[in-house]
């Protein structure tokens, strides 16, 4: 626990229904009268798993940043701006999905924890606040993707305007105390290391309006029904409000494009409702075929990413509760016989600090392209190093290494770094492997060569800070990594993967036969890395025997006339394979050259057949670290310019997560891809040093 004070009297609290806990939305309300205001009023305050706070209807927030339940993470807002003198209204609203995603770990309860000092006393926490569900929302809703929560589905019918100062909370219970502070499950607590994030409100642009001619309208848009739908060219424009009368209530599909992929709420204002209208917002990442690509649960992530509202009568404005995310949205309106509205986005990005000067970049296909790195790494940057703003919108360990160095190439902000790797110790598994996805419970996600990835992200945070004591207190978290991969090797000395485990993340057709020289050269990556870090702070454990016969055994098995094979059967030989043995040091000197040569002729001429196997942009990022370490940076632009250049000339906002996306589900904003921005930067940068 960090050191602050938690003062008496504080608890959780949530509503009396302890056991309703199924994508339910609590509302809290507290009223308080404010004497003086000459102090600063620092708010303490966190949820599980979500909240949203106003203060005198004023929208404050929204967090906490994600967290384990074992080390809740407390929010710290400075709130006296405001306080006026007189009466206050304090609201917060808690969402609670009542099970485990990708970004959130449940334990059966949910509450409220906030505490403040006005006038010389503490605010808390406590029976004095009045608790409700909000009724509004449908708690019967489907997952937006396996990864995430459920689908928002509210009637705005049932607003009861909780939100003014002047509304009645008479008829509200009060708080039910759910726990003491340091009670199961919320066992521990930390301040947020990173901050909260800021938001700002843009313009979205309409690309074309569709509508629905077909007599039977009884789902939600698809694909099959925009397909199917007619252009509609009737709609007007005045003064940023979008109207359309005589619908028949046949539903209209409305086609916005943010221009980039990023996380956001659409922010949408009606007026003259007759109440009953439908309104679905779908998001959506991509085009294909110059429409948009609209994901539903029959296909590979089970995605559905929408959410739905009905209008009450009149003026009204839709807020979603949920940050989502995506590059297009698709505003579906059902059951109306007219409609006027206005539409714009609220875009939530961390706020980068400590930012570098990036060097100038002349070549006009590699400026391009770190532009695109750099929307793409920045959409992506949420309360951590988020994988996608879309249908994930989850921290992969793996994932991590790649943007943390996109990150030390435009800021010296360490922190998502730092945390990533703290969140990822604080899940470790009882066998002392470590979580692919942090925080989750995603077990069938466990990615054997991410705990390799882990020791990497430790040495890169330590070059960067050479933050010693930080280190020396993750050397349990590594010595128990090596041994429980030292209880899986065969009669030959090579690792093989735990039972139930993955091996490695790639999407390349790769051999996985077991013993697998790709996870066992990066096995050795690993155990280097680790006696590295034991040897910088000075800590006396020596890998040396380990490494030294690992490296006779790789050499034994799978590296025949020069080429390192992927299995034993010499099924494939691929980059990633090369890569690793680079990175390693495991060749003879005579034979870096050639091996060099044959990495950068796959990425440069992937279409030869019988030739070495292309790595996904995300592996790629362990080729283009080979070429750096023997200074090859001719080569790795001219591979950048390659690959991501295809992307640039096609004018792509942002990098993909495979070379090819075509299936519904693939994403055309996936950070891990971003790297380039970093080697470009690298290769400037000695360039204006004249190291070249």
């Amino acid at each position: 626990m960090d050191n602050f004070y938690l003062p008496k009297d504080l608890f959780w609290i949530s509503h009396q229904h302890a056991f309703d806990l199924h994508e339910i939305y609590i509302r809290f309300r507290k009223s308080l009268v404010v004497k003086n205001i000459s102090k600063k009023i620092n708010l303490f305050i966190t949820a599980d798993s979500r909240y949203v706070l106003w203060i005198n209807s004023t929208l404050i927030c929204r967090g906490p940043s994600r967290s384990n339940p074992s080390n809740q993470i407390i929010d710290v807002i400075d709130i006296t701006k405001y306080f006026t003198k007189g009466e206050n209204i304090i609201c917060v609203l808690v969402y609670q999905p009542g099970y485990s995603h990708f970004s959130y770990i449940h334990r059966a309860t949910t509450g409220l924890l906030a505490y403040f000092i006005l006038d010389n006393k503490f605010i808390t926490t406590d029976k004095s606040w009045k608790a409700s569900k909000d009724e509004s929302f449908d708690s019967k809703v489907p997952r937006q993707s396996i990864y995430q929560s459920g689908v928002e589905k509210r009637d705005l019918r049932l607003d009861d305007k909780w939100l003014n100062n002047d509304y009645d909370s008479s008829n509200w219970e009060q708080a039910r105390i759910v726990a003491e502070p340091f009670d199961y499950p919320w066992t521990n607590m930390s301040l947020r290391s990173l901050p909260l994030l800021k938001e700002k409100i843009a313009d979205i642009e309409l690309i074309n309006v569709k509508e629905n001619k077909s007599k039977v309208d009884d789902d939600t848009l698809n694909q099959h029904k925009w397909n199917n739908s007619i252009y509609l060219k009737n709609y007007k424009i005045y003064n940023g409000w979008y109207s359309v009368n005589n619908l028949n209530k046949n539903a209209t599909y409305w086609l916005f494009d943010l221009n980039r992929g990023c996380s956001f709420q659409a922010i949408i204002n009606f007026k003259n409702a007759d109440g009953g209208e439908l309104i679905n917002i779908f998001y959506i990442e991509k085009l294909y075929k110059d429409q948009p690509y609209i994901s539903d649960h029959n296909n590979y992530c089970k995605v559905r990413m929408y959410d739905q509202y009905t209008l009450g009568e009149g003026s009204q404005k839709i807020v979603p509760y949920n940050i989502r995310g995506g590059r297009f949205l698709i505003l579906e309106i059902k059951n109306a016989n007219k409609i006027n509205f206005k539409i714009k986005v609220n875009i939530s990005f961390y706020p980068l600090n400590k930012k570098k000067i990036q060097p100038i970049v002349k070549d006009k296909s590699l400026s391009n392209i770190r532009n695109i790195c750099r929307n793409t790494f920045l959409g992506c940057l949420q309360d951590g190093f988020i994988d996608n703003p879309w249908r994930e919108n989850a921290q992969w360990l793996g994932d991590a290494l790649p943007q943390s160095y996109i990150m030390s190439s435009i800021s010296n902000d360490f922190r998502p770094l730092k945390r990533i790797i703290d969140l990822a110790e604080e899940g470790i598994y009882p066998d002392n492997l470590l979580p692919s996805v942090v925080p989750s419970e995603a077990h069938s996600y466990s990615v054997l060569d991410y705990n390799f990835i882990w020791i990497e992200l430790l040495d890169f945070y330590f070059f960067q800070t050479k933050d010693k004591d930080f280190i020396y207190g993750k050397t349990n978290i590594i010595k128990g990594l090596i041994e429980n991969f030292k209880k899986y090797t065969d009669k030959d000395g090579l690792l093989i993967s735990k039972p139930g485990k993955r091996l490695f993340l790639d999407w390349s057709l790769v051999s996985r036969n077991e013993p697998n020289a790709i996870y066992n050269l990066h096995y050795l990556y690993f155990l280097q890395k680790s006696q590295k870090i034991f040897n910088d702070i000075k800590y006396d454990c020596d890998l040396s025997k380990l490494i030294e016969t690992l490296k006779l055994n790789l050499i034994e098995k799978f590296f025949y006339n020069n080429i390192w094979y992927d299995d034993y059967g010499k099924s494939t030989f691929s980059q990633q394979s090369a890569s690793f043995s680079i990175l390693t040091e495991i060749n003879e000197a005579k034979n870096v050259n050639s091996i060099l040569s044959d990495i950068t002729e796959c990425s440069l001429n992937e279409g030869k057949k019988n030739k070495m196997i292309l790595s996904s942009p995300f592996m790629h990022f362990y080729v283009l670290l080979a070429l750096e370490k023997h200074d090859k940076f001719q080569d790795i632009i001219r591979i950048i310019k390659i690959k991501w250049g295809y992307w640039a000339k096609k004018k792509y906002p942002t990098t993909w997560e495979n070379w090819n996306v075509d299936f519904p589900d693939g994403s055309q904003c996936h950070s891990f891809s971003a790297h380039p921005i970093y080697f470009i930067n690298q290769y400037y940068e000695k360039l204006q040093l004249k190291k070249f």
